[in-house]
């Protein structure tokens, strides 16, 4: 947070603009906002004035209105160097992009909705949203400069998010960070008079020298030769590691003077030296004076809970179907998200459903309850109608040999049978014969006539 201030002081008190060939510095003025709200389509008859942040993006549109008159006399179109719209992205929805436009109509904080919002201008700027709560910068010199040079075309600023980008921004009336929109305003003033040079630091403490190279190896003594000619001054060589003490040669005859050389070439630049050891620290400088006192800032909120029917108090914070409001006036005996309740924070889309839980033990079977007493008889019903005769099942397997009865007594003696003889031929019909023991009894059949005839002995056909 503290580098997110540092920014902020940065972006409204310096600039600096090249122009004419110079370097010019510029005096900030920065006005504050006006007018601040949202609109969106999901609650079309919900006015927003009130609510502690600015939505945009996804269904939302905030809308940001500044007072020109406020900036100092004789500050025209023809003075402006820079004009920075400077917002606050307290938290992101969706990452993505942020642009901002010009209104296309005139509004009011208290009473714009979403089906009276006036509709958006040209695109005159966007920015990508940082990851964190940080503030955005949008360059909007060309429509400041516009509004300047005729104020009735001054209808504020749109901010809304490039495709599924959503943020939320502090709006004026924010009671946490509150950091509200604001417009940087930069004027060309006259060129500063050069300040005056700072004192020379304190030296620094002399470096650690560093560690002797190893000792070469002793080189054989050569022949001491004849004193040459004096040669042209050759270009100086990089030196060379300290050899060890040779010794000493006798001493050769001293030659002629040679002549004077020409100027070797400069040898390169050595590599730069280690840093020294940091130089103690400097003595403290003369606090400044207190500044005043700032402004007092906004009432907090107070969190109640749920929302449950009653009256509350301005600043009165409830959750109610997964949505939290915030009460923007007293004696409130309305349910969200009617007025005077504003959105806090909108609840979130559904979580999907979670993996299907390990199934739990079986209980215990409960004892039987008592038998209930047997009810009343009911009616006899109708006879039903005789169904029809069902198919002759299949034959039963054969049943065991049933044990032999007992003998009866002997039975009465019959009347003797009949004797068949064969059949005689000759008539209508057949001749049959049968002879007994004592008897003898014919049967004829004519045609369909069966006939009996009791006989003594065998005669003529009948």
């Amino acid at each position: 947070m503290a580098g997110a201030r540092t920014l902020r002081r940065s972006l409204l008190l310096t600039l600096w603009v090249g122009t004419a060939g110079c370097l010019c510095s510029l005096s900030g003025q920065t006005v504050p906002i006006t007018g601040d709200a949202h609109v969106n389509t999901a609650f079309p008859a919900l006015n927003f004035g009130s609510s502690v942040y600015l939505a945009a993006g996804g269904t939302s549109t905030a809308y940001l209105q500044f007072d020109l008159s406020t900036l100092p006399a004789g500050t025209n179109f023809a003075n402006v160097a820079k004009v920075n719209l400077i917002l606050f992205v307290n938290r992101i929805g969706t990452a993505g992009t942020l642009q901002v436009a010009e209104a296309a109509g005139g509004w009011n904080e208290s009473s714009v909705l979403s089906n009276n919002a006036p509709g958006i201008g040209a695109v005159l700027g966007t920015v990508t949203l940082p990851q964190n709560s940080d503030f955005v910068v949008f360059d909007v010199t060309a429509s400041v400069v516009k509004w300047l040079n005729t104020p009735s075309l001054n209808n504020g600023f749109a901010v809304s998010g490039v495709g599924s980008a959503v943020a939320y921004l502090d709006s004026k009336e924010s009671v946490t960070t509150s950091h509200p929109a604001v417009l940087s305003f930069q004027q060309a003033g006259p060129q500063g008079a050069t300040g005056s040079t700072g004192p020379t630091g304190l030296q620094g403490i002399q470096g650690i020298t560093g560690a002797t190279g190893a000792q070469g190896i002793q080189g054989v003594t050569g022949a001491v030769g004849s004193t040459g000619s004096q040669g042209i001054q050759g270009v100086t060589g990089p030196t060379g590691a300290q050899g060890a003490q040779g010794t000493t040669g006798a001493v050769g005859s001293t030659g002629a003077q040679g002549l004077q050389g020409s100027q070797g070439a400069t040898g390169a630049i050595g590599p730069t030296g280690a840093i020294g050891v940091q130089g103690p620290q400097g003595i403290a400088g003369v606090t400044g004076s207190v500044g005043s006192t700032g402004a007092t800032g906004a009432t907090g909120i107070n969190f109640q809970g749920p929302f449950t029917p009653g009256t509350y108090n301005q600043n009165d914070v409830v959750t109610f179907q997964g949505s939290t409001y915030v009460s923007t006036a007293g004696s409130n005996t309305s349910t969200p998200p009617a007025a005077p309740w504003s959105l806090l924070a909108q609840s979130g889309a559904t979580g999907s459903t979670g993996a299907q839980g390990i199934q739990g033990v079986t209980g215990a079977v409960g004892s039987t309850g008592l038998t209930g007493s047997t009810g009343a008889t009911g009616v006899q019903g109708i006879q039903g109608v005789t169904g029809a005769v069902g198919a002759t099942g299949s034959q039963g397997i054969q049943g065991v040999q049933g044990t032999t009865g007992a003998v009866g007594s002997t039975g009465a003696t019959g009347a003797t049978g009949i004797n068949f003889q064969g059949v005689r031929s000759g008539h209508m019909g057949t001749i049959l014969r049968c002879a007994g023991i004592s008897k003898i009894w014919t049967v004829t059949i004519f045609g369909p006539t069966l006939r009996l005839r009791r006989a003594q002995g065998l005669g003529s056909a009948p």
